[in-house]
């Protein structure tokens, strides 16, 4: 009754969502949860009951998926599948030495099972031992050459510990037995984006996109190789495509806010920026975005505190000591500028606008030495 007289109440829609969660009914609570969202962008409750009504909405079916699997290793106690299933199970639910003791029972009457190898390397993963998780891969691909998901996973670990070289090699071998998997170009794409070969990645995204256009990494990914290009309308296209796929995912509101933001649009970029540190609050490029945007509208104070912010979840963020310190400058705190300044470039000794910015500082503090040096310094960097 309240929705009908009133169908953009976020509060309202929120309100419902708990009582079907309530009730049981995920779905319905899900639905609504998404539409409070869309109403109130910032509205932190709505994207919280959204989390907990798909968790509560999966443990359910995880649940049952469990009960339904100890009937048929009752009947067969030697049921790879079952074991595989249930094990999987017991793994999302958090439950993961319980899982591994399933893939464990199917190794031990079943070596030759690629797939326990690999949910097993998942449930070792759940736990953070990177040996064991690269170790089961490895077996699965031992026992079948051609199982595609341990080398793409493989691929993923490797990418995960920066070695992008064997990380390759894995995805190269996926995509071979797997020419049409979205994800694989993916990984390649970005494996070739952190070895600097822009043209290779950019290729690789466009062909994940292309056999699934909702492949949401892939967009994500895609849209930040557009800013990298200044192709900000291409960006703002590819972030709002996985916005629709999920909309509580972080990354693509915060790859839209950095196009809108280098295109002037910065009461948008503040908004998407916002938007991405109410789903993740300890997002500190997001911080770093909405106090560039701020900064931009000359809105000083909220620039600093969330440059403050940024630096208080990484103490060793150049660019926001940089950025703090040209605005301290602007506010003609120029021994704070100065400080903050010293500290980008001790982190990071060759941004030229920093020295250039630290230049201008010094010389309103009558520090000519200190000038003269920096703005040479900031020359050379920039060539």
């Amino acid at each position: 009754r309240a929705i009908t007289i009133d169908p953009n109440s976020a509060i309202t829609y929120n309100a419902r969502g708990f009582a079907h969660h309530n009730l049981g009914e995920y779905d319905k609570a899900i639905a609504d949860f998404d539409r409070a969202i869309i109403i109130s962008p910032y509205y932190a409750d709505a994207y919280n009951n959204w989390r907990i009504a798909y968790s509560d909405k999966h443990r359910e079916e995880f649940n049952k998926a469990i009960a339904d699997c100890d009937q048929t290793i009752r009947v067969n106690p030697e049921d790879a599948s079952a074991y595989i299933k249930r094990g999987s199970a017991y793994r999302n639910l958090g439950e993961v030495d319980m899982a591994i003791a399933d893939f464990d029972r199917v190794i031990d009457f079943d070596p030759g099972n690629a797939n326990a190898y690999n949910e097993r390397a998942f449930a070792y993963d759940r736990k953070g031992d990177t040996d064991k998780v690269i170790a089961d891969y490895n077996r699965a691909i031992a026992v079948d050459p051609n199982f595609f998901p341990s080398y793409l996973y493989l691929a993923s670990e490797y990418c995960n510990l920066g070695e992008y070289d064997k990380a390759f090699e894995y995805c190269v071998k996926a995509i071979s037995i797997a020419p049409n998997d979205a994800v694989a170009y993916y990984i390649r794409g970005f494996i070739h984006s952190h070895r600097g070969d822009y043209g290779k990645a950019d290729a690789d995204y466009d062909r994940a996109i292309a056999i699934d256009p909702n492949c949401l990494p892939a967009l994500i990914n895609r849209g930040a190789a557009y800013i990298r290009k200044g192709e900000f309308d291409r960006a703002i296209a590819d972030s709002t495509q996985a916005i629709s796929i999920d909309p509580i995912d972080a990354n693509a509101y915060h790859i839209r806010g950095v196009a809108y933001r280098n295109i002037g649009e910065y009461d948008k970029a503040i908004a998407d920026a916002s938007r991405a540190i109410t789903i993740n609050p300890s997002y500190a490029d997001a911080y770093y975005t909405r106090g560039t945007a701020y900064a931009q509208k000359n809105e000083i104070d909220k620039a600093i505190a969330d440059f403050n912010r940024v630096i208080e979840i990484n103490p060793n963020y150049a660019d926001a000591y940089h950025n703090r310190g040209e605005t301290y400058r602007a506010k003609g705190e120029y021994a704070k500028a100065i400080a903050d300044l010293d500290r980008a470039i001790a982190i990071n000794p060759n941004i030229a606008m920093a020295y250039s910015n630290r230049a201008k500082a010094h010389h309103v503090l009558g520090n000519a030495a200190q000038a003269q040096a920096d703005m040479q310094k900031s020359r050379e960097l920039s060539g």
